[in-house]
C-alpha cells in the first residue's frame, strides 16, 4: 500500500541505506531514470547515479547525513541511463529503526534542470537590457511602465520611480 502511495508521486522518491545503497525508487524515478528497479535496487547511488565529478561533493553531503547532520535542501547533478545530466532539488528526511539509530535517507526530488536554463537565459536577457545603448521601456497590457532601463534614465532623466506604474504620456507632458 505505501508503494503505491510513492508511485503516484510527481516526484522522484529515493531510499538510500547507510552503506549507499538504492532501497528504493518510485514509478516517477525509475521513468527519470530510464532504470528499472531491478537494474538499481542493491546498487550504489553515487557509482550509478551522480556523474563522475560531481561524487565526492555529493558523497561528503550525504555521509554528513548519515552522521546525524541534515541537509534537508540539496541540489546535484544526476546521470540519468541514456548519459543525459539533469539537475535535481532534493528534499531528505533522516531513517531512524526502532532504536533510534539512522539507517538511511530518504529524499525527494524534483528534475529543475529547465528551470535553471530559463533562469539563466532571463538573467543573460536581463544584463543585455540593461547594457543595451538604446533606451528600454516595458509596459503592461494597460499601458502602466513596468519596467525601464538605466539607458532610458540617463536620456529622460527619469529615474524608475518617477515613471514605474505611469504612462508614457507623461514623457510628451513636460512634468
Amino acid at each position: 500500500k505505501a508503494q503505491q502511495y510513492l508511485n503516484i508521486a510527481g516526484s522522484i522518491i529515493v531510499v538510500l541505506g547507510t552503506d549507499e545503497s538504492i532501497k528504493l525508487v518510485n514509478k516517477a524515478g525509475l521513468t527519470l531514470l530510464g532504470y528499472s528497479e531491478e537494474e538499481l535496487l542493491g546498487k550504489k547511488w553515487f557509482s550509478k547515479i551522480i556523474p563522475r565529478g560531481d561524487r565526492d561533493k555529493a558523497r561528503k553531503a550525504f555521509q554528513a547525513m548519515i552522521n546525524g547532520q541534515l541537509v534537508e535542501f540539496y541540489e546535484n547533478l544526476i546521470c540519468i541511463h541514456d548519459g543525459t545530466e539533469k539537475l535535481i532539488a532534493w528534499h531528505n528526511v533522516l531513517i531512524y529503526d526502532k532504536n533510534g539509530k539512522i539507517t538511511g535517507v530518504l529524499a525527494s526530488g524534483e528534475d529543475i534542470t529547465e528551470h535553471r536554463k530559463v533562469d539563466k537565459e532571463l538573467r543573460k536577457l536581463s544584463q543585455a537590457v540593461e547594457q543595451s545603448p538604446a533606451s528600454v521601456l516595458i509596459t503592461d497590457r494597460y499601458g502602466r511602465i513596468e519596467y525601464v532601463n538605466q539607458k532610458f534614465c540617463e536620456r529622460t532623466r527619469y529615474c524608475p520611480e518617477e515613471v514605474i506604474g505611469k504612462n508614457p504620456r507623461i514623457l510628451k507632458s513636460g512634468s
